[in-house]
Order: structure tokens, then C-alpha cells, then sequence
């Protein structure tokens, strides 16, 4: 495996993972990544039409190969 690249736009609430210059994965309305059990893991948001909403994990990097950007 190569080391990739996550790109987190903290302004426009979206998450990039590259493998060089070839986008792998795209997340919008992400509010946060979080460093967690050596993994970087990224969380979107889920807003139901009740106008509830809750945030679920939908991917999880490897910290030790994967270098992180934060954008803001």
C-alpha cells in the first residue's frame, strides 16, 4: 500500500483522499476527523426529514500511512 494523502476542508466541510494525484475517496458534510486507535476516521453528517440528525464514521485511515492536510 502506498501512503495517501486526506485532505480535510475544514470551510467547506469536505474530505479528500488521494493516492498521488488520483483521487481514491470524496465525503461532503463532514464535521470532523478524528485521530482514533492509530486511524484517522472521518465522519459525516446524516440530517433526517424529522430535522434530527447524527454523525456516522464512514472512513478509517491507517495514521502510519497516511498523511493528513487540514484546509481551512
Amino acid at each position: 500500500m502506498n501512503i495517501q494523502t486526506l485532505i480535510f476542508n475544514t470551510t467547506r466541510k469536505e474530505v479528500t483522499i488521494k493516492e498521488g494525484e488520483r483521487i481514491t475517496y470524496a465525503f461532503i458534510n463532514v464535521p470532523t476527523v478524528k485521530p482514533l486507535d492509530g486511524y484517522y476516521e472521518v465522519y459525516t453528517k446524516i440530517d433526517y426529514k424529522d430535522e434530527s440528525t447524527t454523525t456516522v464514521p464512514v472512513f478509517r485511515a491507517p495514521i502510519a500511512m497516511t498523511n493528513m492536510v487540514i484546509l481551512k
